[in-house]
């Protein structure tokens, strides 16, 4: 009994895993002053429920004063809402 309740555990586990991995993508990126104008396309898209995350590289950290970086803000969506995050960003750049 205790062993069919650890394989149905370990199911779920392996499940909830599969499930929850999602590949993200790229749909944009920016770097110095440009990085606001991405951070406010982020807020949109969570504001009508795609998720969406920002990515940042500095690639040279320490080499240059905080702030001052040259890294690279990437704005990120899963695979299966680019098309959608896409076509939501085209219509906000419109609006704005």
């Amino acid at each position: 009994m205790e062993m069919w309740l650890v394989v149905a555990l370990a199911g779920v586990i392996v499940w909830m895993g599969l499930r929850l991995r999602t590949d993200w993508l790229t749909i944009e990126s920016a770097t110095g002053e440009e990085r606001f104008a991405l951070e406010a396309k982020h807020e949109y898209l969570k504001s009508i429920g795609i998720k969406s995350r920002l990515r940042s590289a500095e690639p040279y950290a320490g080499v240059q004063p905080p702030g001052m970086g040259s890294g690279v803000t990437k704005l990120e969506v899963p695979e299966p809402y680019v098309l959608q995050a896409q076509e939501v960003l085209r219509e906000f750049e419109l609006d704005r």
